[in-house]
């Protein structure tokens, strides 16, 4: 009987009141207590060593967490070691290129370029780099999100002009399928710039290439006396390799399917008439494109196609207060003209 009674008395324990005395409620919280930092050991690493803490990124990691990431790494001077700027990095940086985020997009953009200028600046290949990225960005050029394309292709278009004469075959490999059916104006840009940076100054002749004997693997070139053991004769005077016949190959179907979508492009050309061609900015880049892509096949409109003066209107449209302030540069229709005239 004493314990149920002392257990009584401490559940049901009086409150004395005194004057001048809150009394507590019963769920009430105590907020008179002081509070000290806390400082998370991954949070110290992201500035002291920030190439490891984007390797150590993972799919748990948010994305305001990867950008700090991101941030901190581009304002290092981290990607100024060329020793420190590995392919896995390179991996991460372009998966992150083509994120659904558009911030964390555009910073790992800023990380690869620096990155790069690091490799390019200090003597060292970009080819391994590059055809890692070339990976990532075929992925966002074909997500649905035209924002994330237009960065995938914004990306595809640094690599071709960072690239090597090396690697023309893998561009035109991952152009190819973009080309197919009715290309878009940007699809065709693209190519455009494929055929400025490897055939501008080039010959693209069809024929196979003959190349001299090499006693080594050097540029992935295979001698044939490696491939044919049993002709040491020949090996001598010819040394046809497996790349140059796949490069060979690919600038041709390359070319053919140029051919072909500008065949279209002609018939479209040679339904105007009239002495003056009004055009908005955008149909005078794709026809830009077009006579330049022409230029590079030489070929020649034919006669039948009329050639209107050619003047491009601004940008824009509808009342004064929606109306765009964009100005079409005089130098961009005088080319223009100049091309459309020789064409």
């Amino acid at each position: 009987m004493a314990k149920q009674k002392n257990k009584q008395e401490i559940d049901f324990k009086k409150v004395k009141l005194k004057v001048g005395k809150k009394i507590l409620k019963g769920n009430e919280t105590k907020t008179d207590f002081s509070t000290r930092k806390i400082v998370i050991k991954e949070t110290a690493s992201i500035k002291s060593d920030p190439i490891s803490s984007v390797l150590s990124s993972n799919e748990t990691t948010t994305t305001a967490v990867k950008i700090i990431k991101l941030t901190n790494l581009v304002s290092s001077t981290q990607l100024n070691q060329p020793d420190l700027v590995t392919g896995s990095l390179i991996n991460v940086l372009s998966r992150q290129a083509c994120d659904v985020d558009q911030k964390l997009r555009k910073e790992a953009f800023k990380c690869l370029v620096k990155a790069l200028d690091c490799l390019d600046s200090n003597g060292l290949s970009l080819d391994p780099s590059l055809t890692m990225i070339l990976t990532h960005a075929k992925c966002g050029l074909t997500n649905l999100n035209p924002e994330i394309q237009a960065d995938a292709r914004t990306l595809l278009r640094y690599c071709i002009h960072k690239s090597s004469k090396r690697m023309e075959g893998t561009f035109v490999q991952a152009v190819l399928p973009r080309l197919q059916g009715n290309p878009s104006s940007l699809d065709m840009e693209t190519a455009l710039e494929i055929v400025e940076v490897f055939y501008s100054n080039n010959n693209h002749s069809t024929k196979p290439v003959v190349c001299s004997h090499f006693n080594s693997l050097e540029n992935g070139l295979i001698p044939f006396a490696f491939l044919h053991p049993e002709a040491p004769v020949l090996s001598n005077l010819l040394n046809m390799t497996f790349p140059t016949l796949c490069k060979t190959n690919s600038r041709q179907t390359f070319t053919n399917r140029l051919e072909e979508v500008l065949k279209d492009r002609i018939i479209q050309l040679s339904r105007h008439e009239g002495s003056m061609w009004m055009m908005g900015l955008e149909e005078a880049k794709e026809l830009m494109v077009t006579l330049k892509l022409l230029r590079f096949l030489k070929h020649k409109l034919p006669s039948e196609v009329n050639k209107p003066v050619i003047e491009v209107r601004a940008p824009g449209g509808g009342t004064k207060s929606t109306k765009s302030k964009a100005k079409v540069s005089t130098t961009f229709v005088t080319e223009l003209n100049k091309l459309w005239t020789l064409a």
